[in-house]
């Protein structure tokens, strides 16, 4: 009884709160709080657990691996929410192509699937863009859209919507990074977000992020230890709560 009552109480506020039913599993303003990614290496795998506002019914469980060549690029990841009950899953392959002189396109490939106990499950498909553009060594604007072209995954409503977004990451210096998001969830006036990273040590450093809509404040760490990095990050949302990140990542 009480996973039905903390399922419905989520799905009731979450509409008020996020721009789709698979908004845990979309790529959001606090990703940036995550840093798993060990650049300079040619491949890796990443593992993340999210729990959510202090349900287990609603934490999310991502695996990833990627690989990083000279002129193109790709990453295979995929994540999970829910329960016996309900649950939400998404598989995404994004290539990447570098082409052009400082200019790297990335085409995303997603495949939604939502469960329903006693009603079945349904597949939908999805497609995503995304452009980086490096005008200096030190200043990256990208821009790009989630959720392009998806069909109906459950009669009558559309739950996975498209999700505009621009991003500028500025590196300050050798160790500081400062990060400008401005994103337009379809149906959703559009928001900001503000993140900060920090090099503290060579193998420690911190991050932090404010977004305006939804309201979101965060931060975290990541300790690099060889090949290994290890990220751990806590994020309020209003008014559901806090919400903390664990994950791994190994790259050779």
């Amino acid at each position: 009884m009480r996973r039905y009552i903390a399922i419905g109480i989520i799905l009731i506020i979450l509409p008020l709160n996020a721009h789709s039913a698979f908004e845990s599993l979309s790529r959001q303003p606090h990703d940036f709080l995550v840093d798993l990614t060990k650049y300079g290496r040619k491949y890796g795998v990443t593992l993340l657990r999210t729990e959510l506002y202090g349900l287990q019914e609603l934490a999310v469980n991502k695996i990833g691996v990627y690989g990083i060549g000279e002129s193109a690029s790709w990453r295979a990841e995929f994540q999970s929410t829910g329960d016996e009950i309900y649950r939400e899953q998404r598989f995404s392959v994004e290539v990447r192509i570098d082409r052009i002189k400082n200019i790297g396109f990335v085409l995303i490939s997603d495949l939604y699937s939502i469960y329903i106990k006693d009603y079945g499950s349904v597949t939908a498909p999805g497609l995503g863009l995304r452009v980086d553009w490096r005008l200096r060594t030190d200043f990256t604007l990208s821009g790009g859209a989630d959720g392009l072209l998806t069909t109906e995954i459950r009669e009558g409503q559309r739950d996975i919507r498209r999700l505009n977004w621009c991003r500028i990451d500025w590196k300050i210096g050798d160790n500081s990074l400062l990060m400008l998001l401005l994103d337009k969830p379809e149906g959703q006036r559009a928001g900001f977000s503000l993140g900060y990273g920090q090099n503290i040590f060579e193998q420690l450093g911190m991050r932090l992020l404010l977004s305006d809509y939804p309201t979101r404040m965060g931060g975290g760490i990541f300790i690099k230890l060889g090949l290994l990095t290890v990220n751990l990050t806590v994020l309020h949302v209003y008014p559901l709560g806090w919400s903390q990140q664990a994950g791994i990542g190994f790259a050779w």
